[in-house]
């Protein structure tokens, strides 16, 4: 410990001292406290200049573990990149050099967008084949058939397949084909492309859509690793749509909302299809399953309300109670009598309307849904 003391002191000397000696501070002070006064109020350093050391070590460390797993590349890389991806091709050299200087002279950085736009006039460049498909970028026409599609297309480098499947990615999202979507852009990585920000943001859109829960939040935390370089209005919705789908539970009517809403999605763009009514009936038997246990919920409360009920005034054990006959009532024949069970439309409106009060208007569409199967269930009986 006096080892210590003595270097620590040695250390304050350097520090503090002039060319005065007067003016040695650490030296004046010991001089002045005794020097077993000055070593016990030094040793406290020893421990707290080591703490803050440490932390320091933890700070950094706790930096590079929350580094971006992924970047926006620059213009200067993607030009390096585009070198790359020029040797799968056989370009005379004037029509490569042509290529190349387009990339050479735009600004640094660019945005994500921006980045994708300029490679995709690349491609169309590299494979004019593909300038109608890519004009589907700005367009709102129906696509053509898939079979078509340069997407199919062996002969093409996957670097222009991956991006082209993004482009095409996000032009079925602003379609609102979100099923169609996830089919082109489930495999694609930020690596794999050189707009990473658009490719995380309609992926999250998709799973969003699809009430993919898991692979949402994912998409959504990673996407969010780079927020200060991304678009606001992409960290915004992105925001948006994790507060949305993080409190949702599976069997809830929220989920069921959803789903339905995916269905109407579907029937609105023509796609009826089996997927169609495999949801359709995944809705009502999630309902039907729903209302069984808020019908058990009520019975097990309306048992304990029962089984509290305590008269003030109860009837003596030995005090006989008045009142004469068996007790039997007359059993109505209901289930003899022709359209048991079938209201008149007004009357059904106002059952619907007195069913669905305790829950949220867009709900109505479910629950009406569920009566009009189980009324066609009992013709089919």
């Amino acid at each position: 410990m006096n080892l210590l003391v003595n270097f620590l002191e040695s250390a304050f000397q350097r520090l503090l001292v002039t060319r005065k000696p007067r003016w040695n501070v650490a030296t004046r002070y010991k001089k002045r406290v005794g020097p077993q006064s000055f070593q016990r109020q030094l040793t406290p350093a020893f421990i707290f200049i080591p703490c803050i050391l440490l932390c320091d070590i933890l700070f950094a460390v706790d930096d590079l573990q929350q580094q971006a797993t992924w970047h926006i590349p620059t213009t200067q890389q993607v030009h390096a990149q585009l070198e790359l991806w020029l040797n799968d091709y056989s370009l005379p050299d004037t029509k490569r050099q042509q290529l190349l200087q387009h990339w050479s002279v735009l600004p640094d950085p660019l945005t994500s967008a921006s980045l994708l736009e300029h490679l995709l006039h690349t491609i169309v460049e590299l494979e004019p084949g593909t300038k109608p498909f890519v004009a589907l970028n700005s367009s709102s026409e129906k696509p053509p058939s898939f079979d078509t599609l340069p997407l199919n297309r062996t002969d093409l480098p996957r670097w222009v397949q991956h991006h082209l499947r993004l482009l095409y990615g996000r032009w079925l999202v602003d379609q609102t084909m979100y099923s169609e979507a996830h089919l082109q852009l489930q495999d694609l990585t930020p690596a794999d492309v050189i707009a990473p920000v658009t490719l995380l943001f309609y992926q999250s859109v998709v799973a969003h859509h699809l009430i993919d829960k898991e692979s949402c939040l994912e998409t959504i935390s990673l996407l969010l690793e780079n927020e200060s370089q991304i678009p606001r209005r992409y960290v915004e919705v992105a925001r948006l749509m994790q507060a949305d789908i993080q409190p949702l539970e599976n069997e809830s009517l929220d989920e069921i909302s959803r789903i339905m809403r995916n269905i109407h999605n579907r029937l609105e763009l023509g796609r009826a299809g089996k997927r169609v009514r495999t949801e359709e009936e995944n809705v009502l038997e999630k309902l039907e399953k729903l209302i069984d246990q808020m019908e058990q919920q009520a019975q097990s409360s309306e048992g304990q309300g029962n089984g509290n009920l305590s008269p003030a005034n109860p009837a003596g054990d030995s005090v006989p109670l008045g009142g004469t006959g068996p007790g039997d009532v007359d059993p109505k024949p209901i289930d003899k009598k022709p359209g048991w069970g079938n209201l008149p439309p007004k009357e059904r409106q106002e059952a619907l309307q007195q069913i669905s009060t305790d829950f949220p208007a867009h709900y109505r569409d479910i629950i009406e849904q569920y009566f009009k199967k189980l009324a066609r269930d009992t013709i089919d009986k």
